[in-house]
């Protein structure tokens, strides 16, 4: 009986790549899953920059491709933040199936600096929520500190604003988005530290299932039959006799 121990922190690190939002290579443009169509992300300019990083000026935008995708914020004395689009980093949809598109820029030391709306076909208008009501939302989102513990999808946390009544859903996904972004930038920057910071999230690389185990990514082990009978003497379903 051959069994599978994947050690902790390598399973960790594989459900991430996993999960909706991991990370992926810097896209020109994200397909739009409804129409099929290749829609870029926003790009952020000198005034949004400043809205995001407000401060002695002028600021400049430096674009990197690496995973993940963003732009580096320099003002007069060096490094002032980092900025990624919710809709290239995480591929952020909405309740309308549409993409949704929040710029994100976070700190130094790994906290938003501020959040801006640029895209959203959510059908909150309906609801008397306006768009503006929206980007305020957003905005909120300055100050969360990426280093404290993450809550569950709707989650109430003292730092975190409480989603819209009657956009629940809408402004559900536009705060995970954001928060999914940031944490992903803050991470591939090296900025993030805390539980789960030594994992690396972001980057990706083919391995073979021989490599995996060479490079102790992945452990195996054999337990012969019958101390696995023992093992197991009071299940519910004995195992056959013999060693097959």
């Amino acid at each position: 009986m051959r069994l599978l121990v994947r050690p902790l922190r390598c399973l960790i690190a594989i459900l991430a790549l996993c999960l909706p939002g991991a990370a992926s290579p810097a896209l020109a443009a994200v397909l739009d899953s409804q129409s099929g169509a290749a829609i870029a992300p926003a790009e952020p300019d000198g005034a949004i920059a400043g809205r995001l990083f407000p401060g002695p000026g002028p600021l400049r935008l430096e674009r990197i491709d690496a995973s993940p995708p963003g732009w580096t914020v320099f003002g007069p004395e060096g490094v002032v933040g980092y900025i990624a689009s919710t809709w290239e980093t995480a591929g952020s949809v909405g309740y309308s199936g549409r993409p949704i598109d929040v710029l994100v820029g976070v700190t130094p030391d790994a906290r938003i600096a501020g959040a801006e709306l640029m895209r959203h076909d959510e059908p909150v208008l309906t609801l008397g929520i306006s768009t503006e009501d929206i980007a305020a939302y957003v905005s909120a989102f300055a100050g969360v500190d990426l280093n404290r513990e993450q809550v569950t999808a709707f989650g109430a946390r003292s730092d975190l604003p409480d989603v819209i009544s009657r956009a629940t859903v809408s402004t559900g996904v536009i705060r995970d988005a954001i928060l999914r972004t940031a944490r992903t930038l803050a991470l591939g920057r090296g900025l993030a530290g805390g539980r789960g910071a030594e994992i690396d999230r972001v980057s990706f690389e083919t391995r073979t299932w021989g490599q995996l185990l060479a490079e102790d990514a992945l452990a195996q082990t054999s337990v012969p039959m019958a101390e696995a009978r023992a093992a197991l003497a009071g299940a519910k379903v004995p195992l056959p006799e013999g060693e097959g």
